[in-house]
């Protein structure tokens, strides 16, 4: 009903049709924390979304007398709290299913209302059992439900120092000699040799190319095959017409009521449909239906179309 800056309202009607009686509910949840600060708009949201379900429960349990679910409503009590698994097994359940969403157990017993985890009730897990199916189904914020503040960023410690590895001194760097290779140089074990740049690199190895050529015998491939000359039609002969088209096929007279069959459903309500089935006699309006009974069904939708609004189906390609 109403967002405001520090609350949201929320409401809901009940009205008993039988007797004639209606009750209204609203509820209001506050969006602001201890220190006045204005939830974000996620969590106004959820706070809004938790109020609207307080508010119809409330108006249903209203406008029912509580006399027809008084005792309903306690014997599910009693069945919550009662169950095959003892209380201290649902109690560990739902400790552990709270402490591992970021609840301590002081905020479980502050919001419980006991001194130690072991004065926790049957009553008590009931209560729980209610925040976390609602929790389930986003209805409330569990750290607004038990007053927890949100977890602040820890200040992370200084990377330690990384041991950098040893860097050796490159070996020295040989002179090029005129007329041949450098100098052979001693490598550490498992280091790659270090290449020497000459001064007129391009010229070498084009040097280094063209006497491998010259030492290589000359390759023996295969015969080089050639094309053959593309047979030309003599001077005068006809010139081959390609073949025209062929006509696009003709849909069948079946094909053409079921695409507008098709079509008329697309208009047509529900109650419209059964009455065209009805007309035909069918069950269901597909393409196994015999071509009487299909033609039937498209003629008696055509009718009822022009009866309500005066139009006919559009034609094929239309």
């Amino acid at each position: 009903m109403n967002v405001g800056e520090r609350e949201v309202t929320a409401g809901a009607v009940a009205h008993d049709l039988e007797s004639n009686s209606a009750i209204s509910i609203e509820v209001s949840r506050r969006i602001v924390d201890k220190q006045g600060n204005r939830f974000a708009d996620d969590l106004v949201i959820l706070t809004s979304n938790a109020a609207m379900s307080i508010a119809f429960r409330n108006a249903v349990l209203r406008i029912i007398p509580k006399a027809f679910w008084d005792q309903i409503y306690d014997r599910a009590q009693k069945c919550i709290a009662n169950g095959k698994e003892s209380i201290a097994q649902r109690r560990a359940k739902a400790l552990e299913w709270l402490m591992a969403r970021g609840i301590p157990s002081d905020a479980i017993l502050r919001r419980l209302d006991r001194g130690k985890i072991g004065e926790i009730t049957g009553e008590d897990l009931v209560t729980l059992r209610g925040i976390i199916n609602a929790a389930r189904e986003d209805n409330v914020d569990l750290r607004e439900e038990f007053e927890v503040a949100a977890p602040t960023a820890k200040a992370t410690a200084a990377p330690l120092p990384v041991a950098q590895p040893r860097t050796e001194a490159p070996p020295p760097r040989a002179e090029p000699i005129p007329g041949g290779g450098p100098p052979a140089v001693k490598r550490p074990v498992g280091r790659p040799p270090k290449q020497v740049v000459y001064a007129d690199e391009t010229a070498r190895v084009d040097q280094a190319v063209q006497e491998a050529a010259a030492m290589m015998p000359p390759v023996q491939g295969p015969p080089v095959h050639e094309e053959p000359p593309m047979n030309k039609p003599p001077a005068g002969a006809p010139v081959p017409v390609a073949a025209p088209p062929a006509p696009s096929r003709q849909l069948d007279a079946k094909t053409e009521l079921w695409l507008k069959s098709q079509g008329m459903r697309n208009r047509l309500s529900a109650a419209e449909l059964k009455v065209v089935r009805q007309a035909a006699e069918v069950q269901y309006i597909n393409t196994v239906l015999p071509l009487e009974q299909l033609a039937a069904c498209v003629a008696r939708g055509m009718e009822i179309l022009e009866e309500r609004d005066g139009s006919m189906i559009p034609e094929e390609g239309a």
